[in-house]
């Protein structure tokens, strides 16, 4: 059955099956997500980006 619903959706069968793995739980957001969701919401004063390069820089080093 799920071969037959993948041939009739244009997809592969792997396809098929990814898609509706996703659209099972592709909108469950992750732990990250989450917190920063949760700190958005929180009203908490955000500091100001003025120079982006820096801040992406600034980042990339934090993760190594």
């Amino acid at each position: 059955m799920i071969k037959e619903k993948a041939k009739s959706s244009n997809r592969s069968l792997n396809n098929y099956i990814e898609y509706l793995l996703y659209k099972d739980v592709g909108n469950i957001p992750n732990e990250t997500t989450i917190e920063a969701l949760e700190e958005v919401n929180s009203n908490k004063e955000l500091p100001s980006i003025t120079d982006l390069k820096a801040y992406k820089e600034e980042l990339l080093k934090s993760k190594s």
